[in-house]
């Protein structure tokens, strides 16, 4: 029995707290006071004598127990994940939890992971350490915290599994919807980073219980106790059952029936059949009713995607070749994965449809009226270019997905025959009518294929053509605005600005003159910037260490601005609604500031605000209005605006200038906004 003395937390709380050592019964006599004797197996038990209080009103023992102090030798485990019953649910996990084992199994799922130590959970705020390791040296220290009924001294925690090599690290930043761990890493990353473990399939990784080890301890005193041995481990290894598919062209939409002629597309999905840092290879074997049998080899779309795609082309009649499969009519086709160590691969069945997939092809023929055959290659000319778009937006998807070369290659060599066979057409067409009802038409188009090949010269002559011979066409002002678009791609602007001003003289009304302002506006200011940039550097060379604030504008890009901010200005007033107006009435005002007139910028800002209120660009014109205001003079209303900025857009980037320049404007410094300056 050991008495002490409780001292009060802080003034006036009434919480105190008190301390007692303690030490295995039999030890040192010169044990320091206040110190308790325990035996294994001992309840300790607290008592504290309440002399005054309101219940039950007189003296009364209040007492507290501590479970029995046991020494205990740590053991640790992980938690297999198994897959979980088929479920509609949304969101609903694909795997489930098994019972702790000492060598288990995973899913590429979270790692859990569970410590049994009763002597090592002492409180709610109690932490044991574990390293978790792969065989290819990825390595990630771990606190788990008490899980369960605390009588059974328990820790459990998880980190999250993904298909990589080492060097991508152990903490990152996760994407929303990844599937995160529960365990914090021992020593913390980046801000919002979580512990991830890279892992090939078959992988081992071992946990190891650092048993003992304070939760402040280093990570030097961490890799020491790690390398005595003997410490409780557990393994785990990815192991995955692969799904196989069988899909459209896309590799998403589900395939019911294959046509002789046609393809047979695949798409497996086994994480555990990535094993190294470069793409992996699948096996499969096709077999068809009718006796061909075919195996072939599907690529890993991306290092470490687990994902591996493939098709085969399937021909009727011809002698089976290595990249081919021989069907017939009717037949049924097996498709199987060869899953390595799966005991039952999956497997899919297909029926080949009893007949050809129809396609279509354009032929030549012959048409007694002159102008109905104009107007049909004019047709297939309109129809071959729609095709050269698709084509050209889907090059672009292939490009951003990193698509396969192969694929990227002959893409391109179809966008360049349908521009071919458009441009074939309608040369034809204008050779064979070259006065057609349509030719204003054909000309313009034969002008948009040529322009899209890159023939800017053969591209202006059609154009030309066209003005030239149908000046009341309603192609007019179109064919205008190409020879502009024309000479702005080869970089000849001084051309392109004169056409888009003959545009706008000419077919004021057009709603293509909004367009060829902005594009006169943008001539200007782009002109003045490149005189502001040569007179700045000019400057800074001749004083070397300045402000480049400080360096004046020249007069020549002072006059290029307002002319641009003028032009600007036009447009907004005559064209209001345009779908780019709000940009251009931000271009204004920029302009403005450009040569520093800093009132008229911060009045056009200001009317950018007011007029349009729902552009995705206001706090961008919050921004600029507020930082107009200041090179103004105008303290308050430049602080005013910043503070809506980071008040109403506080996600924004501009917010974040605006509260840089909050804390470390002198100009801003001592402004309230309600009574006097401080």
């Amino acid at each position: 029995t050991v008495t002490i003395d409780a001292v009060e937390t802080d003034r006036a709380t009434g919480v105190f707290q008190g301390e007692v050592r303690t030490r295995a019964a039999g030890g040192s006599a010169s044990a320091p006071a206040r110190t308790l004797f325990v035996k294994p197996g001992e309840q300790i038990q607290i008592s504290y004598l309440d002399l005054a209080n309101v219940r039950p009103g007189g003296p009364a023992e209040r007492t507290a127990m501590l479970r029995e102090v046991v020494e205990s030798a740590g053991a640790i485990a992980i938690l297999p994940t198994v897959p979980a019953a088929p479920s509609t649910a949304p969101g609903a996990r694909s795997w489930t939890l098994g019972a702790p084992s000492a060598s288990t199994a995973i899913l590429l799922a979270p790692l859990h992971i569970q410590v049994t130590d009763p002597d090592a959970l002492v409180s709610a705020g109690s932490r044991v350490r574990v390293r978790v390791r792969t065989e290819r040296g990825a390595e990630q220290d771990l606190l788990l915290g008490p899980g369960g009924d605390p009588e059974t001294g328990i820790f459990a925690g998880s980190i999250a599994l993904a298909l990589g090599s080492p060097a991508d690290g152990t903490l990152r930043v996760l994407a929303p919807g990844e599937a995160r761990g529960t365990a914090a890493p021992a020593e913390p990353g980046p801000v919002g980073s979580a512990p991830v473990l890279p892992i090939v399939g078959g992988e081992r990784i071992t946990v190891t219980y650092l048993e003992g080890l304070a939760r402040t301890a280093t990570a030097g005193q961490a890799a020491q106790l790690a390398q005595r041995g003997g410490l409780p481990t557990a393994a785990a290894a990815l192991v995955t059952a692969g799904r196989l598919q069988l899909t459209e062209d896309d590799f998403e939409t589900p395939v019911t029936t294959l046509h002789v002629a046609g393809k047979l597309c695949m798409l497996v999905t086994d994480p555990d059949a990535d094993r190294s840092d470069g793409r992996d290879e699948v096996r499969i074997e096709i077999r068809a009713a009718s006796g061909d049998r075919l195996l072939l080899t599907l690529g890993e779309t991306e290092m470490h995607s687990g994902v591996f795609t493939g098709s085969v082309p399937l021909t009727q009649g011809a002698a089976a070749t290595d990249d081919a499969l021989q069907v017939a009519l009717g037949d049924r086709l097996t498709v199987s994965y060869l899953e390595t160590g799966a005991t039952t691969p999956p497997v899919q069945e297909l029926p080949v449809a009893k007949g050809h997939d129809a396609a279509l092809s354009v032929f030549a023929k012959r048409f007694a009226d002159d102008k109905l055959a104009a107007r049909t290659q004019l047709r297939l000319a309109e129809s071959w270019f729609e095709i050269y778009k698709r084509q050209r937006a889907d090059l672009r998807t292939m490009e951003r997905a990193k698509g396969r070369p192969a694929d990227i290659a002959a893409l391109r060599k179809a966008i360049d025959e349908s521009l071919g066979e458009g441009i074939s057409l309608l040369q034809r067409t204008v050779s064979d009518d070259p006065d057609g009802a349509e030719a204003d038409q054909v000309l313009f188009l034969l002008g948009n294929f040529e322009q899209e090949a890159g023939n800017h010269d053969s591209a202006i002559d059609r154009y030309r053509s066209l003005l030239g011979q149908f000046p009341d066409s309603q192609r007019a002002p179109e064919a205008q605005y190409k020879i502009a678009q024309c000479h702005e791609e080869r970089k000849r602007f001084d051309d392109a600005w004169e056409a888009y001003v003959r545009l706008a003289y000419r077919w004021p009304e057009h709603e293509l003159v909004a367009d060829a302002m902005a594009r006169i506006g943008l001539f200007y200011d782009d002109r003045g910037r490149a005189l502001a940039k040569t007179a700045k550097d000019a400057w800074m060379k001749a004083n070397p260490g300045g402000d480049a604030a400080l360096a004046p504008v020249p007069p020549e890009a002072v006059a290029e601005f307002t002319q641009a901010a003028a032009v600007y200005g036009k447009l907004v007033e005559r064209f209001p609604e345009h779908r780019i107006a709000d940009q251009i009435m931000l271009a204004q005002g920029n302009s403005l500031y450009q040569c520093a007139r800093w009132l008229e910028a911060k009045a056009v800002f200001d009317g950018f605000l007011a007029r349009y209120p729902n552009s995705p660009a206001f706090p961008k014109g919050l921004y600029w209005a507020a930082s107009a205001a200041l090179e103004a003079g105008d303290g308050p209303g430049a602080y005013l605006r910043f503070g809506r900025l980071v008040q109403d857009y506080p996600e924004s980037n501009e917010a974040k200038f605006a509260r840089g320049r909050l804390l470390t404007d002198k100009r801003l410094k001592g402004i309230a906004l309600v009574g006097e300056e401080k």
